[in-house]
């Protein structure tokens, strides 16, 4: 795996394995813990992918992109129906992360089976971590879409998400989620 796929898969080579693979050829391939990134999107924002056999207008490709059923709006769906994981645990009360606990996410077919969470029969072997996929304050929406999800439990739709604020970021600043950035210039300017 290169160096910039290791930083995605939130993996970074330490002194210790990169010293076992330049001294001794030896590179360690048992990452542990398993991390994985939970990726996610802004509402009207689902990723489409077009293959080329299918005679597929843009007008179709961008319908089928927003009926498909993605993770987050799985977890939106299943908090509607409150749906019940492992240990009796109920969707509404889980965080966007925690539902990978407690439930599996079984992705959309190209059959039309829509993607959806179920409860998990039994834990998961060996220790997990899910994290949110990260992003910059320069793509603010996404950015404070995460900040939304690392905290609100379980919301129903995109707008009770928002807090019906009218953005990500207003739902954000009302939350008490992100501070006045005037005092961070100022500590800035002043160093």
């Amino acid at each position: 795996m290169s160096e910039s796929g290791q930083y995605l898969q939130s993996r970074v080579v330490g002194s210790q394995q990169a010293s076992l693979e330049l001294l001794f050829g030896a590179y360690n391939t048992f990452l542990y813990p398993n991390v994985c990134v939970v990726k996610f999107h802004l509402p009207g924002e689902e990723c489409a992918y077009f293959a080329e056999e299918e005679d597929e207008s843009l007008d179709e490709l961008a319908g089928r992109a927003e009926e498909q059923m993605t993770p987050i709006k799985a977890w939106l769906a299943a908090n509607e129906e409150d749906l019940v994981g492992l240990s009796g645990r109920r969707a509404r009360g889980l965080l966007f992360v925690e539902m990978y606990q407690y439930f599996n996410y079984v992705a959309g077919r190209r059959d039309g089976q829509p993607g959806h969470f179920v409860g998990r029969q039994r834990a998961a072997t060996g220790i997990m971590w899910w994290r949110l996929q990260s992003y910059t304050r320069s793509n603010r929406e996404r950015y404070f879409l995460g900040r939304l999800l690392e905290c609100v439990r379980g919301p129903c739709s995109w707008e009770e998400l928002r807090q019906d604020e009218p953005t990500f970021e207003a739902a954000a600043r009302a939350l008490g989620l992100v501070g006045d950035e005037a005092a961070h210039r100022a500590a800035l300017t002043e160093a």
